[in-house]
């Protein structure tokens, strides 16, 4: 059994280097697993070892995974233990040189420090000089030593460790051509053209690649090459200024990219070389087919459905800034939609997935027909299946459950994940079955043209993205007065500024004790006004940049006039570093040039534009069925952390606003706010407010948290519930609305996240609240509120969350009506935002 499983293994991994398909490598995987439990203790198994390490590190490479290479290094390693102990010496220098393989890729992926390179480098040497010269592998070995020379000059720039990997190269390749050593020793040759310029290396290395692609590579390796052969062409062309050479470097770096099979990260590279060479030829519109591949690869390499949600955060927050930077591109080609068209495909793109689980159809076409019937069961089992992949066990940034884990526990997690990657792929096949059957489906959970969501905004409403790129700040304007996106380039702002205003706000914000509600001296809850130093740039500062760079170009542009009630509406699209600034609170609050963009409009957030227009274009009525209604929860301590005393006059005073309605209310206070009695509240309830601590977790978003009494309330939790009525959420704790600065583009905080799990609207904080004024806040928005919403038969009887914005608005003005102009002030009512509708 144990060798036909192995065999079967085997094949599924021969498929993977052709197919590039997750279930085949995933299957290799499990298959030789299982290959390794049915072996009898008494044989020696480091070679089965050695061959399930290869399968993890091909994944690894594969798809950019450091977790499938940390599993594959530790495979090595038990591989390398059990050869050394077993009789068979002739297979250690082969599964010492996998094991140095996969380590000098851990360093390249930052999982052991690259000090150790040259450790590395010595043990491939001491190897190679234990193998007698007739060794059949003798030509593999000397390739991984070039290899590991080669990623110790990238570390020293010395070129005589170049000069040794190109000896060891050129060695490998008497002893045995193949297409791996020619691109390697080709590969070698381009690093060292760039350091002297010498034409007979660059000459070389192009010669070489064309060997190794006529040899009849594998997809993986042929997309390599491909993209190596376009970089040796560019380099050319660097000296050679001929146009041939740029043609070709355009040609082979297009081939690279759109090569279906082919790596991710290395399409993504190779897409955005193309980019970078045909603008440089052509101008940026030249640039946009490029662009275009890029994105779509962004997307399947950070957001595929057959990749668990903590890793695909983990994958997007490596090519966020990319986004961004396509869509910069697009601008220069004076190609706003496309612009607009990158950062809607590249943003979001988890709660975009999450959100389309949980669709719902309610075209009559739909009704009763056996495909959406089946998405939707789909849909509920790739759900779960996700549930099941974060419930096997938990595991950190630093992989430390590969060393606490027993090795089948670590099996089962694999075939959660292989299982998860079939319902996806199920899904996938179906949705575009749905779409070429169904009337009316063709763009069935595929985004609305920019045309029909500009029909769907208020008449004095507009949509305001602003793209934080590495090259230039620009905002995208959509609104009916235009009828067609509008750019406004922001040539006062750029990235380093948005993050330099982000780390002065953060310093801020932890020299004051702003980031946890919590109980301090009296009126001047967690700030610590003596830390505030006169020297320091100032949040007053920080406001003054933002309306001078950002927010008064805008505001110049869309033309509403100063009011003492703004009546229009704005909804940011903040990118980058700008998405952890207040920009709803732009202006000028000293001196006499005051002026500041509540004068001029009502501020909310939302994460993706899209997500915003799936609201506008929800039709629901307002009802005071049992299913509407609030629920208040109210916990003042929580393990570990500091009490907040005024939490209980808080949830009194909204209490005190709804006496007198018909509106359905339930509070859950202390003790009885457990995790169990509050979802089932959201579940039967259309608003929620939620007054205890918060916290929001950048490793793992989904568990950004809720404290309540016994235990604590996930996001997860909250996504996995039943919230078909949910319109309208306030988020009372602290830091609800801003997320890990690494994961900018993705949006990842709780009131994000509430949205996301069905709210229409969700009122949050940036930081810390004071109690002090927290219940005044509360207590004037939802008496703003009430009176919005209406009444039914002359009676208030629901909460409307489409006047949340405006609700928010009024209780924040009563109480800057009480308040100075000071930082501490401004610290105050700041931090209060809004989010969706």
């Amino acid at each position: 059994m144990p060798v036909i499983l192995e065999e079967l293994g085997e094949a599924l991994n021969s498929r993977f280097t052709v197919s590039g398909d997750i279930i085949d490598i995933n299957d290799a995987i499990a298959m030789q697993h299982r290959a390794l439990l049915c072996t009898p203790p008494e044989l020696d198994v480091s070679w089965r070892i050695h061959k399930l390490a290869s399968y993890y590190h091909h994944r690894a490479a594969k798809f950019g995974e450091p977790e499938y290479l940390e599993e594959a290094d530790r495979f090595q390693t038990v591989a390398l233990q059990s050869a050394l102990a077993s009789s068979k010496k002739d297979i250690i220098p082969l599964i010492m040189t996998s094991f140095l393989e996969v380590r000098a890729a851990s360093f390249a992926h930052g999982i052991y420090d690259w000090g150790k390179i040259e450790d590395i480098v010595q043990a491939q040497q001491q190897i190679l000089d234990r193998v007698p010269r007739d060794h059949h592998a003798r030509w593999s070995l000397l390739e991984a030593l070039g290899k590991r020379y080669t990623d110790l000059f990238r570390k020293s720039g010395q070129l005589e460790h170049i000069q040794k990997a190109i000896d060891a190269h050129r060695e490998s390749c008497e002893a045995s051509k193949t297409s791996s050593n020619l691109s390697s020793l080709a590969s070698a040759l381009v690093l060292r053209f760039g350091d002297t310029k010498d034409r007979a290396d660059i000459e070389e290395a192009i010669s070489l690649v064309a060997q190794a692609i006529e040899m009849g590579p594998d997809n993986t390796m042929l997309t390599r090459l491909l993209y190596l052969l376009g970089e040796a062409y560019a380099q050319r062309y660097s000296i050679s200024k001929d146009s041939e050479d740029l043609d070709q470097a355009i040609s082979h770096f297009q081939s690279s990219a759109t090569s279906s099979f082919g790596p991710q990260g290395s399409r993504l590279e190779a897409a955005m070389a193309w980019a970078y060479h045909a603008s440089k030829k052509q101008g940026p519109a030249a640039a946009l087919d490029a662009l275009d591949v890029a994105i779509d690869v962004i997307t399947l390499y950070g957001a595929s459905q057959d990749q668990g949600v903590t890793r695909r955060h983990q994958r997007l927050s490596t090519t966020s800034f990319i986004v961004l930077d396509a869509a910069a591109m697009a601008l220069r080609g004076e190609r706003v939609d496309k612009a607009l068209q990158y950062l809607e495909k590249g943003r979001g793109v988890v709660w975009r997935q999450l959100h389309d689980l949980r669709m719902s159809v309610d075209s009559p076409a739909a009704e009763n027909h056996p495909l959406i019937d089946r998405l939707r069961t789909i849909s509920r089992d790739l759900d779960d299946a996700e549930r099941r992949i974060r419930g096997t066990f938990n595991y950190d940034e630093k992989f430390k459950w590969l060393e606490e884990t027993p090795v089948t526990q670590r099996m089962l997690f694999r075939e959660n994940e292989a299982e998860y990657a079939k319902i996806a792929k199920e899904r996938e096949d179906l949705l575009q079955t749905i779409r070429e059957t169904i009337p009316d489906f063709g763009r069935f959970l595929l985004p609305t043209s920019i045309n029909d969501w500009i029909k769907l905004l208020p008449e004095r409403g507009a949509v305001v993205v602003v793209n934080v790129a590495q090259s230039q700040c620009d905002a995208i304007i959509l609104s009916g007065r235009f009828g067609e996106p509008k750019h406004v380039p922001l040539d006062k702002f750029s990235r380093e500024k948005a993050k330099d205003l982000h780390e002065t706000l953060r310093t801020l914000l932890v020299d004051t004790g702003m980031l946890q509600r919590s109980e301090v001296i009296p009126d001047t809850r967690a700030i610590r006004p003596a830390k505030i130093k006169s020297s320091s740039p100032t949040l007053s500062n920080i406001l003054q940049e933002l309306w001078v760079a950002v927010v008064k170009p805008v505001v110049d542009v869309l033309g509403p006039h100063q009011s003492q009630i703004a009546d229009h509406r704005i909804w940011w699209c903040p990118t980058g570093p700008l998405a952890s600034l207040p920009l709803h609170a732009a202006g000028i609050y000293r001196g006499s040039s005051r002026d500041n963009l509540s004068r001029y409009a009502v501020s909310s957030y939302t994460p993706t534009v899209a997500s915003l227009f799936e609201r506008l274009a929800e039709k629901r009525e307002l009802s005071s069925e049992a299913n509407s209604g609030i629920c208040m929860v109210s916990v003042s301590t929580a393990p570990g952390l500091p009490h907040i005393p005024g939490i209980q006059l808080e949830v009194d005073t909204i209490d005190a606003q709804l006496k007198g309605t018909s509106i359905n209310s339930l509070q859950l206070r202390e003790e009885g706010a457990t995790v169990q009695a509050t979802t089932s509240a959201m579940e039967n309830h259309s608003c929620i407010h939620l007054a205890c601590h918060g916290a929001q977790d950048t490793t793992e978003p989904l568990k950004s948290r809720f404290y309540l009494h016994g235990g604590r309330l996930d996001l997860s939790t909250i996504l996995n519930s039943n919230l078909k009525n949910a319109d309208l959420a306030f988020l009372s704790a602290c830091e609800t609305s801003v997320g890990d600065a690494r994961l900018s583009e993705e949006v990842v905080h709780l009131a994000a996240g509430m949205l996301a799990a069905g709210y229409r609207g969700v009122v949050g904080t940036m930081w810390s609240i004071q109690d002090t004024h927290a219940p005044r806040v509360a207590e004037e928005y939802y008496k703003e509120l009430i009176r919005r919403s209406g009444q039914i038969n002359g009676v208030s009887a629901v909460l409307d969350g489409r006047q949340a914005a405006l609700a928010l608005q009024h209780a924040v003005h009563q109480l800057q009506e009480t308040l100075d102009d000071s930082d501490l002030a401004l610290l105050s009512w700041v931090p209060y935002v809004h989010f969706g509708l």
